[in-house]
């Protein structure tokens, strides 16, 4: 739980924008629980990424806006459905 209050409280936080070499992958892993608790219980969520896919990005903004991507697909779903990350 303190990991999730943890990421919760890094959303909330604006920082300086750190590009570095990141690996996809390691990013989506690191948000899958909070995307599953994000959904309601009428929604199924299927993540899918290629191992070893790397990028030069800051690994905060792209979680952020994956986050802010899937709540928005939740919200457009009221009665429940699929959302997939591929």
């Amino acid at each position: 739980m303190s990991q999730l209050t943890a990421q919760l409280m890094a959303f909330a936080h604006t920082s300086q924008s750190s590009m570095q070499v990141v690996s996809l992958d390691k990013i989506v892993s690191g948000i899958e629980q909070i995307l599953r608790r994000s959904a309601d219980s009428s929604m199924q969520l299927s993540i899918t990424v290629q191992d070893k896919l790397r990028v030069k990005a800051d690994p905060s903004q792209i979680e952020q806006a994956l986050v802010h991507l899937a709540i928005n697909a939740f919200e457009a779903m009221p009665r429940g459905g699929q959302l997939a990350i591929t």
